[in-house]
């Protein structure tokens, strides 16, 4: 665990990785904005991860019915933030 000045409001800074093993074990809980739109962690790699959103229409769309593309674009960033990290 690594500790940085900006990072000691909020506590220590952990790697990607290991955040994402602690919230599979049940040690930490998910991400806010994934507990916010229902996004779930199923698995990660080394360059890969698998998360999951039951979309609802009443909870996820755009005005036009459709995905909201900002949902997209979160649950890409949780994905990609665990497979990079």
């Amino acid at each position: 665990i690594e500790t940085t000045a900006s990072a000691d409001a909020r506590g220590p800074v952990i790697h990607p990785r290991e955040w994402f093993a602690r919230v599979m074990s049940g040690e930490l809980p998910p991400a806010p904005v994934a507990r916010l739109l229902g996004i779930r962690m199923i698995r990660a790699g080394d360059g890969e991860a698998v998360t999951e959103l039951q979309a609802d229409p009443q909870a996820h769309a755009n005005p036009m019915g459709t995905l909201h593309g900002g949902v997209v674009c979160d649950l890409a960033d949780l994905a990609m933030g665990v497979a990079l990290g």
